[in-house]
């Protein structure tokens, strides 16, 4: 991680986080036949618990190690993962949407994260190895 701009990899980090999230969700649905009406609300928040449990348990931490030992990525990812089912858990228990929400059925809330996990690894390996960094070009004019 640059020193001179550290939050761009972070940023970089998360929107790609998103980017695979969004892919997940959308091969979700055209796999199952799922639609989107009335789902707004929940994707949102799913897609929110998955940024922010990712940031509070410090898989974004890993990008400015010098080394970035496995185990402590499988851990922290899966640590992630599991939060994440949990709090979506906890909202559908407290707020008891309709059964026409198929976001937060366990099924499917597992079936989007798990490949979104794997998705996360990749992406902190691979900006790790610095293999994702935009370089700067240099003009001689």
């Amino acid at each position: 991680m640059s020193w001179r701009d550290p939050r761009r990899d972070l940023l970089l980090c998360a929107c790609l986080d998103l980017l695979g999230l969004v892919v997940a969700l959308l091969a979700l649905i055209n796999l199952r036949g799922l639609s989107f009406q009335g789902q707004g609300g929940w994707i949102v928040t799913t897609l929110a618990t998955y940024l922010v449990m990712g940031w509070l348990l410090g898989t974004y931490t890993l990008l400015g190690w010098r080394r970035l030992p496995r185990w402590t990525l499988l851990q922290r990812l899966g640590l992630t993962l599991l939060a994440s089912l949990l709090v979506m858990a906890v909202l559908t228990w407290l707020l008891n949407p309709p059964l026409a929400v198929w976001v937060v059925y366990r099924s499917n809330q597992l079936s989007l994260m798990l490949p979104v996990v794997v998705w996360s690894g990749l992406v902190r390996v691979a900006l790790h190895r610095g293999a994702l960094r935009l370089r700067s070009r240099s003009y001689c004019w």
